[in-house]
């Protein structure tokens, strides 16, 4: 609930391969889709009732765009 979403090797946990920021969340159990070749991935954002709208998000899990 950082408002981050993080790509991890689980080979080397010591930090992440990429990191998305301002991705607003109030939700602990945000899911995430990978595409089937890993080239995609896709989240939400969440906002507090009646104050704007959540999103979905998707991001080149390459160039991290």
């Amino acid at each position: 609930m950082d408002d981050t979403m993080k790509l991890w090797d689980i080979r080397n946990t010591k930090e992440p391969i990429k990191e998305w920021k301002d991705l607003t969340n109030l939700n602990a159990k945000t899911g995430v889709c990978i595409s089937p070749d890993e080239s995609m991935i896709l989240t939400g954002t969440s906002v507090r009732k009646n104050f704007a709208f959540g999103l979905l998000m998707g991001f080149d899990s390459i160039s991290g765009e």
